[in-house]
């Protein structure tokens, strides 16, 4: 699981109050095409609540499972995951008084409290960077320090393609991305190669879900596959969030079901 965990690390933060861009170049209009076919920017920006699951699959059997609740008005998140037979750990962030090397949050182990030395908050901080840009990472292209230029061999075979870089943007600004879209916006897969590495990994992206916002619905692609049998698996889950998921020890977060 550790080689799927980018080293990237974006802070995701909510971005309600951010004004839509202006678009200054064709990788600025392109990728601004890319959100627009997630929902368009102000349905994204009005999305308060986001519960997702983040699954890895190997020859089709689930590995991983970590179940995602993330309050972007209130900018604060919740993790569960398994830590092995009948233990479960359970952390809430502050993702406003959080940075890379100071996550601030709680965590707990089967309704215990975690002890510091453990670091299960920076696991899960860590946990919610890495899965929440598989989740909504085509949203995220205008980003503070994130810059877009049109790729190369952007007009091939109907596919256009836009790469990322970073200023001074997370742990790894090294790291690299390349957006291949359809002409509609559509994410067909993306090429990413992480700061310090000469090798690229290229996943396909499909299965797209819409789920309803009071902005309007928002649709994410919700599977992501790579040859040799892996995917990972980004599904949303529908649902009232519990009364207590900010300050229960315990797990609130029923998973969804892999279809």
């Amino acid at each position: 699981m550790r080689a799927l965990l980018f080293a990237l690390a974006l802070f995701l933060t909510a971005c309600g109050a951010d004004p839509r861009p202006t678009l200054n170049t064709p990788a600025d209009s392109l990728a601004m095409r890319v959100i627009d076919a997630h929902g368009g920017w102000e349905a994204w920006a009005a999305l308060p609540t986001l519960r997702f699951d983040w699954i890895v699959e190997r020859d089709s059997t689930e590995a991983t499972r970590m179940r995602h609740l993330w309050d972007r008005a209130g900018d604060r998140a919740r993790i569960e995951w398994s830590l092995g037979a009948d233990t479960t750990a359970v952390v809430v962030l502050d993702l406003a008084a959080s940075v890379p090397d100071a996550p601030s949050g709680e965590a707990w182990v089967n309704g215990a409290p975690s002890p510091p030395a453990d670091s299960l908050v920076h696991r899960g901080y860590a946990r919610f960077i890495n899965d929440s840009y598989w989740m909504v990472a085509p949203l995220k292209s205008f980003d503070p320090g994130v810059s877009r230029e049109i790729a190369a061999d952007s007009s091939r075979e109907g596919i256009q393609a836009f790469a990322l870089t970073f200023d001074g943007v997370g742990l790894t600004p090294g790291d690299r991305y390349w957006w291949f879209v359809r002409e509609d916006g559509t994410p067909v897969r993306w090429t990413y190669r992480l700061e310090g590495s000469t090798s690229a990994s290229t996943w396909t992206w499909e299965a797209p879900e819409t789920v309803s916002g009071p902005g309007g619905p928002v649709t994410f692609w919700t599977r992501k596959t790579m040859p040799g049998g892996r995917a990972i698996v980004t599904v949303p889950v529908a649902g009232d969030v519990p009364s207590d998921a900010w300050t229960s020890p315990l797990p609130v977060l029923a998973p969804r079901r892999s279809e």
